[in-house]
């Protein structure tokens, strides 16, 4: 009776330990971890996150405190309209008509935004850490990276990133809606996630001129982080167990 319960007992061992204190591994599916609905208005000043400048003719951009896990990834729906140098709307989260960015320049810790004529300048975001950098980082190159992929994984703590719509294709003045969901893998160490709009007057220089812009934005974003999931090693013993309980059962009914 003994040598029978063995395997059973085995197999609730495992199984206890897989529900109680469980081992984990990287390499799951991602699974949701937060989402929510903001807004962002036109007037919002990406390069005053954190407070580490004053937001010039603006106001400061739309602040979210990230959950904590690993290989977090963010996928955003935006919406709205928003227009610049005194245009009251007409232009999607994807840009407008505006003059091009050749360069608008950020503070300590978020690094400049360079775009072009018709990603002037849409939504964009950027992740801090805890502490604000006292670097500035490189600015993304766009003429190289290209607005439209499915997927950027490379963005850095204090980089300007473009978001838009949040989809593969190019949406601008309230065309059809283009593309697939992009996703954006979050840093590790990112604690906060700010969004806003990059403005400079005449599109040069020094972060500015926002007194001009109208509208806003709505984006719900969805962040999502590794699932947790047990040890090879967990598994290979609890089907071990119920294996051999299995086999156990069998060998009993044939007795029988």
């Amino acid at each position: 009776m003994r040598r029978r319960l063995r395997p059973f007992l085995a197999a609730l061992a495992a199984l206890a330990a897989l529900l109680v204190a469980p081992p984990f591994a990287a390499g799951a599916g991602a699974q949701p971890v937060q989402s929510g609905n903001v807004s962002v208005s036109a007037f919002a000043v990406i390069h005053a996150a954190g407070g580490n400048q004053a937001p010039a003719d603006g106001v400061a951009p739309t602040a979210i405190t990230l959950a904590p896990g690993a290989a977090r990834t963010l996928q955003f729906a935006a919406s709205g309209e928003w227009g610049c140098k005194f245009n009251t709307g007409g232009f999607t989260a994807d840009g407008g008509g505006c003059a091009g960015v050749i360069g608008v320049g950020g503070a300590p810790g978020v690094s400049d935004y360079y775009g072009d004529v018709l990603h002037f300048p849409g939504l964009v975001g950027v992740f801090l850490a805890d502490g604000l950098g006292t670097v500035r980082p490189p600015f993304l190159d766009y003429a190289t990276l290209g607005y439209t992929r499915a997927r950027y994984d490379n963005v850095q703590i204090g980089q300007v990133f473009f978001i838009g719509d949040g989809l593969t294709g190019d949406n601008f003045f309230n065309q059809p809606v283009l593309g697939t969901r992009q996703t954006f893998a979050v840093p590790d160490g990112a604690t906060r996630l700010f969004l806003g709009m990059a403005d400079g007057c005449n599109s040069i220089g020094a972060t500015g001129c926002y007194a001009d812009n109208a509208g806003g934005l709505s984006v719900r974003y969805e962040l999502s982080a590794l699932s947790a999931v047990p040890e090879p090693g967990t598994w290979a013993l609890l089907g071990a167990g119920l294996a051999a309980l299995a086999g156990g059962a069998a060998a009993r009914r044939r007795a029988a």
